[in-house]
């Protein structure tokens, strides 16, 4: 296995509901949900990243705020360095689903209901906890 992948993930809140994505048919873990962002260029800062990548798959500009958590995970094919970040979007952002196969906005207590990406999962329970205060 090669070098470890380092993503980037936005927490992202609206009205007491958090932004989360399926991945799309065609990639790896499709159908699957994750939160919205991606992986960091070379020499990319993790913060840069997930602008990016949230313009990207999004459409829409954020305010990337103090990293919340950090995860390392090993896929069968692949290792991974996971930054999650809170968000708040830009005022008068839209948002836009770009390039997965669906987005919704749901309740925090709502996000074990999915079946999000190994890498994700572990700290489902901390999430929710933590978007229930938003």
């Amino acid at each position: 296995m090669g070098a470890t992948i380092v993503v980037v993930a936005g927490l992202i809140t609206r009205e007491g509901r958090i932004l989360i994505a399926q991945r799309p048919e065609g990639k790896k873990r499709a159908g699957e949900w994750e939160f919205p962002g991606g992986k960091a260029e070379p020499g990319e800062t993790p913060q840069a990243a997930l602008e990016r990548e949230l313009m990207e798959e999004l459409g829409v500009r954020v305010i990337v705020e103090p990293l919340l958590e950090k995860v390392e995970h090993e896929y069968p094919d692949l290792k991974v360095e996971v930054f999650f970040f809170p968000c708040t979007l830009a005022p008068g952002a839209v948002v836009e689903r770009r390039e997965h196969a669906r987005i919704e906005w749901i309740e925090p207590a709502r996000m074990t209901e999915f079946t999000f990406v190994e890498a994700d999962r572990a700290l489902l329970p901390r999430f929710v906890a933590w978007a229930s205060t938003r």
